[in-house]
């Protein structure tokens, strides 16, 4: 039999049927053949669309995450100058307090200094009256204990009625009904009481009735 598609008659027909089939068979095998290849191009082009898809997926992303860092850090550079700012003004406020206590305090010292040089002469002045003070108070217990001397070692024949008394000298004046009472009474201030005696006057009394002598005595 022939085997090429073609030729007349019996064998034309033959042929012809057989070169129908053939071309039923090659059909069915270039349709394989493009359903194969259809289903490759729709597993490459799900595969790209799906990369596509997961690179799409990942920068989203990634660029929401970048956004979220920057507002983070924009949001922390805001905070970090906002408290900046806050701890500028209280710094300011300080350092003003500290300014306004200085310009005190300087007034203050100032003020001290015055009051210390209105002071230091009151303080020297009130030092010279201590002083006086002390040698007045000197004065008088050196006088206590002389008065008392004088009286301590009067006899008892003899009346002291007046004593004048300074620093310097004093002046006992009296009467004793006799004249050597007053030598014995001048002469115990000089040895017990260890002044310095000078009998000024001894004069006898007139007008009265028995002896009676008025005298003066200088100590010194």
């Amino acid at each position: 039999e022939r085997t090429a598609c073609g030729g007349s008659g019996t064998d034309a027909w033959k042929s012809a049927d057989f070169c129908r089939k053939l071309a039923g068979v090659m059909s069915v095998g270039w349709s394989g053949k493009l359903n194969v290849w259809s289903i490759a191009v729709s597993s490459s082009e799900i595969w790209a669309k799906s990369s596509r898809m997961t690179l799409c997926v990942v920068l989203g992303v990634v660029g929401v995450v970048g956004i979220v860092v920057v507002f983070l850090m924009w949001n922390n550079y805001r905070n970090s100058k906002n408290n900046t700012a806050a701890i500028q003004t209280q710094l300011t406020a300080e350092q003003n307090l500290i300014t306004i206590n200085n310009k005190a305090i300087a007034a203050d010292t100032e003020q001290n200094r015055v009051i210390q040089a209105q002071i230091q002469p009151i303080t020297d002045q009130a030092n010279i009256f201590t002083d006086k003070i002390k040698t007045l108070t000197t004065a008088r217990s050196l006088a206590d204990s002389e008065v008392n001397q004088i009286i301590a070692l009067t006899p008892a024949a003899v009346d002291v009625n007046a004593l004048a008394y300074n620093a310097a000298s004093q002046t006992l004046s009296g009467v004793s009904g006799t004249y050597q009472d007053i030598l014995s009474y001048a002469q115990a201030l000089r040895d017990k009481g260890g002044f310095n005696v000078v009998v000024s006057t001894i004069s006898n009394a007139s007008g009265t009735m028995g002896s009676q002598y008025n005298f003066t005595l200088q100590l010194n």
